[in-house]
């Protein structure tokens, strides 16, 4: 059984599998605390499990609005949503009717389970044959393909199977920005559909035993627990230590001179890179849908402080400016 979270990452590595299972364990946690929260206007007491980083980060979230769509004209209230309902699917993409409480240990000793996972919300439109997913993500950037996932196809699929349904539109709610995006209506019964099915069946067949390294990796958000990605450097064991929590302060600084220099290297090959590129032409990804070239980009808009002053017939702009909120730099200071 592989967890529909993980098939973005499965298409093109075998053991992203088995990469992050805390994380994806912890961030289907906090959205249940969340849920709660935007149901009762309070935090469960079970939120004290989660790490203060997390609960930090899940207060800042902004509880969902209205799913509001044109064509066809919906509004869809987020207190009507179903919410974290497991799904799941066979070998032969049936829908099994699954209890939500049951473990991943459990799940994986069911027979013929090629993948499962629960949703954050959905809604079943029965008057436009259609269902609506929406996934709760950080940020809508935190997801490779956006409302495209290969994640959010699965439970597009699944639940349609559920609820009877030939059409679907996977959608993010971004929890930072407090925004809806959504992608285009997806019709099961076509050809094109039987595309989706067939990666959504690769990736869950991906049962390779070696880490898979390309230009993928920089799309996966398991990367920075990937020992291939992270310890790949000839030195495999350098920084083994910062991984796996036995880190010291000597190893820590260690790192930090190392991490300079490893930059400094990083910066060089790449510059190396666009040397070669300049000089023979983009260089094309491993499955040729890709390319990674030189383009021009816009020079970014400015005010002109000095034509405003003067509109406004003012010396300064002073009580016009606004300060942004604090944040951390990390760097050497002296000690006094």
């Amino acid at each position: 059984m592989r967890r529909m979270s993980s098939l973005p990452t499965l298409e093109n590595c075998g053991m992203s599998d088995q990469l992050g299972v805390g994380i994806e364990t912890s961030n289907s946690f906090r959205s249940t605390c969340f849920h709660s929260y935007c149901e009762n206007g309070e935090w469960p007491k079970e939120v004290k499990r989660l790490s203060e980083q997390d609960f930090s980060e899940i207060r800042r979230w902004k509880k969902p609005t209205d799913f509001v769509y044109k064509n066809p004209a919906l509004r869809l209230k987020y207190s009507e949503a179903d919410k974290e309902r497991i799904l799941a699917l066979d070998n032969d993409f049936a829908f099994l009717d699954l209890d939500s409480k049951l473990t991943q240990e459990e799940l994986q000793k069911i027979p013929n389970l090629m993948t499962a996972g629960h949703l954050d919300m959905a809604w079943d439109v029965p008057e436009h044959d259609l269902i609506v997913i929406s996934d709760i993500k950080s940020s809508v950037f935190a997801v490779k393909d956006r409302c495209e996932s290969l994640q959010l196809h699965a439970y597009g699929l699944a639940y349609s199977l559920l609820k009877g349904r030939s059409k679907y539109i996977t959608g993010i709610w971004d929890a930072s920005d407090g925004k809806h995006y959504y992608g285009n209506i997806t019709e099961t019964n076509t050809f094109d559909f039987e595309a989706i099915k067939e990666r959504i069946r690769n990736a869950c067949n991906n049962n390779s035993d070696k880490y898979t390294k390309g230009t993928h990796c920089g799309g996966c958000w398991k990367r920075d627990s990937c020992p291939a990605h992270l310890v790949d450097m000839g030195d495999e064991n350098r920084f083994s230590k910062l991984f796996n929590g036995t880190a010291t302060e000597a190893d820590i600084r260690e790192a930090l001179v190392a991490a300079k220099g490893l930059g400094e290297l990083a910066n060089k090959v790449s510059e190396h890179c666009k040397d070669w590129v300049k000089r023979h032409g983009p260089v094309r990804s491993e499955d040729g849908c890709k390319s990674w070239q030189a383009r021009l980009r816009s020079g970014r808009k400015s005010l002109n402080q000095e034509q405003v002053m003067a509109d406004l017939g003012v010396d300064s702009l002073e009580k016009y400016m606004k300060q942004g909120e604090e944040y951390l730099v990390y760097d050497w200071l002296l000690v006094k």
